[in-house]
């Protein structure tokens, strides 16, 4: 085998451990830091309002449907 040729190695490497120690605080320090608010309504209610606003623009897409053919 040519000598540039590296090959995994199951050692010990301190600076990977580091990486994953950081990784683990910020982790930690993030779902203490997360706060929690409680919605105004259930969340099927905010569903319902969004259905009810798209049926809303397609209505009035279909009310304004032949609006470029009057105008030739």
């Amino acid at each position: 085998m040519p000598p540039d040729v590296r090959h995994w190695t199951l050692a010990f490497d301190p600076s990977r451990e580091d990486h994953v120690n950081a990784a683990l605080r910020a982790a930690e320090a993030a779902e203490a830091a997360e706060q929690t608010v409680d919605l105004a309504f259930s969340p099927v209610v905010f569903g319902l309002a969004g259905f009810g606003a798209l049926i809303a623009l397609l209505l009035v897409t279909y009310a304004f449907r032949s609006v470029g053919t009057r105008h030739r």
